[in-house]
């Protein structure tokens, strides 16, 4: 026996948030597909120039790049802290190899450099995923 299929449909309606205290609102709700319908036949009446257009690519380009060139910086800046911070920590190590640190001042720096290594590390993901 077959089971019947269950279907979700979602609806969106958008109404008057009536924030404007200075505009009398007396609009219902409208649903998203007509909203769209009616926004998509508004901006169908105007027409962007040539110029206007090269204009804003070339904008948007530029945009683009400097936000490309940004985030590069900033990639680059986390990877060199997260490398001094891991050299920190294999120095740390070192000082205890040759008996200048107790194991207990190890413990207790480490700790700390580890926390800071990985909450570099954590912004550094978070980078990643804006990108």
């Amino acid at each position: 026996m077959k089971e019947p299929s269950v279907r979700n449909h979602i609806y969106r309606y958008y109404h008057c948030t009536h924030r404007s205290k200075d505009i009398e609102c007396h609009q219902g709700v409208i649903r998203e597909e007509d909203l769209q319908a009616q926004l998509d036949e508004l901006l169908g009446k105007y027409e962007i120039s040539p110029q206007l257009y090269e204009w804003g690519m070339k904008a948007l380009k530029e945009i683009a790049d400097n936000e490309a060139s940004d985030r590069n910086s900033i990639q680059d800046m986390q990877a060199r802290t997260i490398k001094e911070t891991q050299d920190t920590l294999d120095n740390l190590l070192d000082l205890v190899a040759r008996g200048i640190i107790t194991a207990e001042q190890y413990k207790q720096k480490s700790a700390e450099i580890e926390a800071r290594l990985a909450k570099l590390q954590e912004g550094q993901m978070e980078t990643s995923k804006r990108v």
